[in-house]
């Protein structure tokens, strides 16, 4: 059975998204970003996902312990509200996907932050 990062990774590929860089050495709220470039029209459009840690965490954390969202941005996100500006999954509401994906795939058509 495939996690969801995996089924997000996926989704993304299938909607036209390249991952083409992976950030985990990053403040206490992101556990990771991706940047994602689009194959189609606009190709080299960017987007950003973040996979959110809890802010209700406390103490030592692994890379991947305690994400609980994952949100999309046009720019690269500085704060956890820029993170998910853009769209929010809820990683307990795997029924999110679909609109979180279309929530990334509009910021092919954005200008840029």
């Amino acid at each position: 059975m495939k996690t969801v990062k995996a089924k997000l990774a996926d989704a993304l590929e299938s909607s036209g998204w390249d991952l083409i860089e992976h950030v985990t050495d990053l403040d206490w709220w992101a556990d990771e970003i991706w940047e994602l470039a689009s194959r189609w029209s606009p190709v080299g459009a960017s987007a950003f996902v973040t996979f959110l840690v809890d802010p209700m965490w406390e103490g030592p954390r692994r890379q991947g312990q305690a994400v609980w969202a994952v949100g999309c941005s046009a720019g690269y996100p500085q704060d956890r509200g820029h993170a998910c500006g853009d769209g929010l999954l809820r990683l307990k509401e795997r029924n999110e996907l679909e609109a979180f994906l279309q929530a990334v795939n509009a910021l092919r058509d954005r200008k840029r932050d």
